[in-house]
């Protein structure tokens, strides 16, 4: 991890973090079985974050597979809650569609699961720093406000979960004016190309904040001419695979999954907000990567 090292040493104002997703190490095996795959990748995992120097890190979602029954859902999200804090010191969760545990897989195909999690269930078990499945936090130099999005079946429109993330989100860009703001949903996409709704209406108003202009959505007016903050990036997961580009104008990076035949795949980030460039240095699978941000 020289390299991360050195980076972080050349970068003065900087936002820097460990993020990796989708985990799926839990699946519907007996709770006591589980822990013996998933706790060599977090060591594994632990060994590379500690060699970093980053100072905290971001968990993307979807610890779960699926598949469980809802005590051993919540069993083993509580225990990845307790393991992953003690092993990173400071970490920040990302609810997964497959945290809700959705599914359930039968002889006959995929199917809805008598088993699904509720927000609020899920909330008192990962979240109990924050008493909600999204909310924001305060990095070095940037707010991260973190969105919960829900499942991907028959996801087409916004929820009401949705529409109340996309007026929380709001709220905040109209009562704060932070500096540098991160979105970091765990999907940006949904069925192919199709963004998600509630992370697309968050772009829109990102895109909205830094023109600075002025309008209405929903309802709900809003005025950001005198804001002098930014909202550089989306960072999300869920499709499994590394890209990047724009949303409504906003710079956007997703990563691919993190257990592979090599071990676990992980961005160490660098942001350096005055050369306004995106360092990701990769470890495991794939290749590090430079974004540029708004000028």
């Amino acid at each position: 991890m020289n390299d991360y090292r050195a980076l972080l040493r050349q970068v003065g104002e900087s936002e820097s973090f460990c993020y990796f997703t989708d985990n799926h190490l839990i699946t519907g095996r007996a709770d006591a079985d589980w822990e013996v795959g998933a706790l060599d990748y977090l060591a594994r995992l632990e060994a590379l974050y500690r060699a970093s120097g980053a100072p905290f890190a971001i968990c993307g979602g979807d610890w779960l597979t699926s598949s469980n029954e809802k005590k051993s859902a919540l069993s083993m999200l509580a225990r990845i809650r307790e393991k992953a804090g003690a092993m990173f010191g400071e970490a920040y969760f990302v609810l997964g569609n497959h945290d809700y545990n959705f599914q359930m897989h039968t002889e006959k195909g995929t199917v809805r699961s008598p088993y699904e999690l509720t927000p609020e269930e899920i909330a008192a078990t990962l979240f109990a720093d924050f008493g909600s499945t999204y909310y924001s936090f305060l990095g070095k130099e940037s707010r991260f406000y973190v969105l919960d999005s829900g499942i991907d079946w028959n996801h087409e429109a916004l929820t009401p979960h949705d529409a109340q993330q996309v007026h929380w989100f709001l709220c905040g860009l109209s009562e704060r004016d932070d500096r540098h703001v991160i979105l970091v949903p765990h999907m940006l996409c949904i069925a192919g190309e199709r963004h998600h709704p509630a992370t697309e209406a968050c772009a829109g108003l990102a895109a909205a904040y830094n023109a600075r202009e002025s309008g209405c959505y929903d309802g709900t007016p809003y005025d950001f001419s005198k804001k002098t903050g930014r909202v550089e990036l989306i960072l999300a997961g869920h499709n499994h695979k590394d890209t990047a580009g724009r949303l409504e104008g906003i710079p956007y990076m997703t990563t691919m999954a993190m257990p592979t035949a090599n071990g676990p795949t992980v961005d160490f980030i660098c942001i350096d907000y005055e050369k306004r460039v995106l360092h990701a240095v990769r470890r495991g699978d794939g290749e590090s990567r430079t974004l540029p941000l708004f000028p």
